[in-house]
């Protein structure tokens, strides 16, 4: 697996000297041209992607270790020892480095360490780094899908997107790793996995990505208890999940993940079976409840609105609870009502306030929401502006402009 992109420094360029014989320009016969000397020197992008630290340079999921060298352009090298004797070289202008001297150590955040032998090597392990988070955005960052972190890898060609909308046509791991380590990326869906078994897998979006990388475990993911990437797997129906928690892996070990991004890497790299019990989780009204067994989670589950009651909640719905979730801190937007809800028997219900949203949900009637008929507008309370809402991707864009 290699490559990064190589960015082309011309250091040595001879003039071309030529004889004019009148007005113009001719060049004299016999008259020589001197060859141009150029020297091409590879820039490793990761160099400027990176930042200093007490340990090292740190790149996504690992740190490049203390000390290492460098190399500039003229092959001098340079030994870095710390993160002020790397900011000072590189602040100073007479110096371009341009790469590593390898091999060199890294450590992983989880204390694990390698030895990268080669540039190559250090844009594979950059590559192969699991997201943390960015998917909220209704974009999926783009990293190395590969037998080493999951069951599937890539079919090529893959288009990228980078965040200036500019796409990029990766034909191989090699063109991938040099996109990635360029630049922030994100997968242009559909994309299509290569199962170990030799299966291939279309996906034609972040629920199906997914859905078939949790798979990789042997986790049926239409058993799922609940987890949504929407909601940062940190709920399950009306709970708040506490951290840390423990969980049961594909092998049967049980692991402790202490916050929603570990649960995450677990996740992504198909580990996760399941919860390990007991299993404590916050109501809505901040009370702890713990459950000891699968069978009490979904007992639990019962009392929460709309759970299990055979309903298909739409992508309206979704947009329903993220609307009121951020309203209700008064921070951000608040909603122009009225709304009009619908149910699973098509009933119609509209609502003018928030406060009669509240009653609907706390079960004060018959009418429970499955849906809610769009586009719905927010005034957002910085500047008063009005915002129409007819996607999740449109409550996403919102809520990081609050942020």
């Amino acid at each position: 697996m290699k490559i990064f992109k190589s960015y082309w420094l011309i250091l040595f360029a001879c003039a071309l000297v030529i004889s004019s014989c009148n007005r113009e320009n001719v060049l004299e016969e016999g008259v020589d041209l001197p060859e141009i000397e150029t020297q091409l020197v590879e820039v490793n992008p990761l160099l400027e992607r990176s930042s200093s630290s007490e340990e090292g340079l740190v790149l996504d999921c690992f740190t490049v270790n203390y000390p290492f060298d460098l190399v500039d352009e003229d092959g001098e090298t340079y030994t870095i020892t710390s993160d002020e004797d790397f900011e000072t070289l590189w602040e100073d202008d007479e110096y371009v480095c341009v790469d590593f001297v390898y091999p060199i150590d890294i450590t992983y955040e989880d204390g694990e360490t390698a030895t990268i032998e080669s540039a190559e090597d250090l844009g594979e392990a950059f590559a192969s780094c699991l997201p943390q988070g960015g998917w909220e955005d209704g974009q999926f960052p783009a990293y190395l899908i590969s037998y080493d972190n999951s069951c599937y890898e890539f079919v090529y060609p893959i288009t990228l997107v980078d965040l200036a909308g500019e796409e990029t046509v990766v034909t191989d791991e090699e063109s991938f790793n040099g996109a990635v380590a360029e630049d922030l990326q994100f997968f242009v869906f559909p994309i299509t996995l290569l199962h170990e078994d030799g299966e291939e897998v279309e996906v034609q979006n972040i629920d199906e990505i997914f859905d078939a990388l949790l798979a990789c475990g042997g986790w049926d993911v239409e058993d799922t208890l609940g987890w949504d990437w929407e909601t940062g797997f940190e709920y399950i129906g009306c709970y708040v999940i506490e951290f840390p928690l423990d969980v049961e892996l594909a092998d049967g070990t049980i692991v402790t993940v202490n916050d929603h991004m570990e649960l995450c890497d677990l996740m992504l790299q198909g580990e996760v079976l399941g919860y390990a019990y007991p299993l404590t989780l916050i109501d809505e009204e901040g009370n702890e409840i713990v459950v000891e067994s699968e069978e009490e989670l979904w007992e639990a589950l019962e009392d929460c609105p709309g759970w299990g009651d055979g309903g298909d909640f739409d992508e309206s719905f979704e947009i329903l609870i993220f609307l009121l979730e951020f309203e209700s801190t008064g921070e951000c937007f608040s909603i122009n009502y009225p709304i009009t809800l619908y149910d699973e028997e098509g009933n119609i219900e509209v609502v003018g306030s928030y406060e009669q949203l509240e009653e609907i949900f706390n079960g004060s009637g018959d009418f429970f929401p499955q849906g809610m008929e769009l586009p719905v507008t927010v005034t957002l309370l910085e500047d008063g502006s009005e915002v129409s809402i007819d996607s999740i991707e449109d409550v996403f864009e919102i809520i990081a402009d609050c942020e």
